[in-house]
């Protein structure tokens, strides 16, 4: 019997998988309660450490460009056989929130210049900031976060003269990456590099930090990232944040 649920953008696929193990345990006599559950799409081997979100906006336009209506992700959960050669294995859920703290720490520090902000978090304001996370509660998310903006809005006001960036990443497919752009100097990963012909799962992750300027649009900031990139008029790319297409001129 298929398994059923509405899951949280924000969220990573691990922590989902305490619900996942206990009601195909009812069908599945021989897993181990300790085992780490791993998911594909399909044939497509999903990383834990990519937020539900993006997950969700990848299959989305795999579907758009398939012609095809939108609908639900169809998971297929395994219960043994982790394949920790291709996939960072995680022992428990602080591996996780580890995960997570680190990302943070590293956003805020292109962003300010540091991350003492994120380090001087009492252990109260980190334990709320994570179990928000992972109970999709964000009434709790908010108040810690508008903690860190704030201080974060501080610093970039009294070092107005020192360089900020916006930290960024950009998930791209396989067969759309400009490999052969010369003048691509982008920190290019790609997230299957020890392939395997089992997996068809192939993406890039591209990351830079992208200079604060005035009036940065969406489009300037991906011609940063490609400039040979030809984005505009084009139906060929679908730029997908948050579950929407926004338009390239967006600020």
């Amino acid at each position: 019997a298929p398994y059923y649920d509405l899951l949280d953008r924000q969220s990573y696929l691990p922590l989902m998988s305490q619900k996942i193990r206990e009601y195909f345990l009812q069908y599945i006599v021989t897993v181990n309660q300790n085992s780490q559950l791993w998911y594909k799409v399909e044939s497509d081997l999903l990383r834990w450490q990519i937020p539900i979100g993006v997950l969700m906006d990848i299959y989305q336009y795999i579907d758009i460009n398939k012609k095809k209506k939108l609908k639900p992700i169809h998971l297929i959960a395994h219960f043994q056989s982790f394949p920790n050669k291709i996939l960072i294995p995680y022992t428990n859920e602080l591996t996780i929130r580890d995960f997570y703290l680190n990302s943070l720490k590293e956003s805020t520090y292109l962003q300010c210049g540091s991350s003492d902000l994120i380090m001087s978090l009492s252990q109260q304001d980190i334990e709320q900031l994570w179990q928000s996370i992972k109970t999709s509660n964000y009434q709790n998310y908010n108040e810690i976060y508008e903690k860190i903006y704030e201080k974060i809005t501080s610093i970039q006001f009294h070092n107005k003269h020192e360089t900020h960036y916006y930290p960024l990443r950009v998930l791209l497919y396989d067969h759309m990456n400009p490999i052969n752009d010369e003048t691509h100097d982008t920190n290019e990963i790609k997230l299957n590099d020890q392939y395997n012909e089992e997996y068809s799962y192939d993406f890039y992750m591209s990351q830079k930090p992208i200079k604060y300027q005035e009036n940065l649009t969406l489009l300037n900031i991906l011609k940063q990232l490609y400039p040979n990139l030809k984005l505009e008029n084009n139906n060929y790319y679908h730029i997908i944040i948050q579950g929407i297409q926004p338009s390239l001129d967006t600020p």
